[in-house]
């Protein structure tokens, strides 16, 4: 239900960005607000075989040329086929360290999670760290397509509930490797109209 409600938030801000028009702030103005959608893919840490992909719809705010905020949304299952929770919500912090009105380079880092309100709470059952960056080409001003790449690593909540999980079920403490897997990985492409 959550999921169809979002699906169809995400179509309006498209339907909407649309029928906006040119309005007075460029992608490259000192403060603009984009809003988008693209495909995700996101592969789980500890387990190279098992990955999934989805649409994300995201907001993005940007200021003072180098600073940004993104919040990103991927409506679907709230995990992956291992049972791990798989992030939905992502808030990242972006600094652009080259940015022109045709191509931006930014850095970026931030926390993602299965659930909206665990996404600020790095002890949540669902919450991941992430960091990356990516690419944003633009076009007639106010459109642009990004291209980005994030690693990630479980939050406290996760490695306690698979340390729980791998005590209750064989006994024994897992590996440091199996218990803070750090080969979960995203790729996001986008296309966003920033206004």
């Amino acid at each position: 239900r959550m999921t169809r409600r979002l699906l169809q938030l995400g179509i309006v801000m498209l339907v909407l960005a649309g029928q906006i028009g040119p309005v007075s702030a460029d992608v490259d103005d000192i403060v603009t607000l984009g809003v988008g959608a693209g495909m995700v893919y996101t592969a789980a840490p500890g387990q190279s075989d098992v990955s999934a992909t989805a649409v994300h719809f995201n907001l993005r705010a940007k200021v003072l040329y180098f600073l940004g905020v993104d919040l990103m949304l991927s409506p679907g299952a709230a995990n992956f086929d291992s049972g791990q929770p798989k992030p939905r919500f992502r808030l990242s912090a972006l600094l652009y360290p080259i940015t022109s009105r045709y191509f931006s380079f930014f850095l970026s880092g931030g926390m993602m999670a299965g659930d909206f309100g665990d996404i600020i709470d790095f002890n949540a059952p669902t919450t991941y760290a992430r960091a990356g960056g990516g690419f944003e080409f633009t076009f007639d001003g106010h459109y642009s397509l990004g291209i980005e790449g994030y690693w990630f690593v479980p939050g406290l909540g996760v490695v306690n509930s698979t340390l729980n999980n791998s005590l209750s079920e064989t006994g024994q403490l897992p590996t440091l490797t199996d218990a803070v897997p750090i080969d979960g990985y995203e790729m996001v492409v986008a296309l966003r109209y920033f206004f």
